[in-house]
């Protein structure tokens, strides 16, 4: 990279620019991939198989990256509706918070007396905050976008 800057401003703007075209490419694609891999050990194999209902695997694949000040937004969007109520219920709530805790609960606890993974939170999302404050993964890959960039990060 041989750009020049006439000014500290101009500097510091290209190099926001850059460092926010890494968060939402780079850094995001890492971050739901952790957060994928804490769906599957965390949620889907601590209740493996269900009795009641089959497993879309939508939990999964539901992640959502949207830009907000100073970098971006990682949520989980999964939704379902209610068969006999129509009612939309936020899945990934239900599931990060478990039965008591989120303002929905499960359809079917009723069905799993003494099931205790069933009806616990299953916190994929905070394991995966966790998980990533504690490695600096997302740290650690932002400055290897920077360097692909010709940028000396250290």
């Amino acid at each position: 990279m041989n750009k020049q800057f006439t000014n500290l401003n101009s500097l510091l703007k290209h190099i926001q620019k850059e460092a926010e075209k890494s968060i939402q490419s780079d850094v995001s694609k890492k971050v739901i991939k952790k957060a994928q891999d804490h769906v599957d050990e965390d949620v889907y194999a601590v209740y493996p198989d269900p009795k009641e209902y089959e497993r879309s695997g939508k939990l999964r694949n539901s992640f959502v990256v949207t830009s907000v000040k100073d970098g971006v937004e990682i949520t989980n969007n999964r939704i379902d509706v209610d068969p006999s109520t129509g009612e939309i219920r936020e899945i990934a709530e239900i599931i990060e918070y478990g039965h008591d805790d989120s303002e929905q609960g499960y359809l079917y606890p009723a069905y799993y007396p003494g099931s205790e993974n069933f009806v616990q939170p299953r916190p994929f999302m905070k394991n995966t905050a966790d998980e990533l404050n504690q490695t600096g993964e997302h740290v650690i890959t932002l400055k290897k976008s920077l360097q692909r960039k010709g940028m000396d990060v250290n």
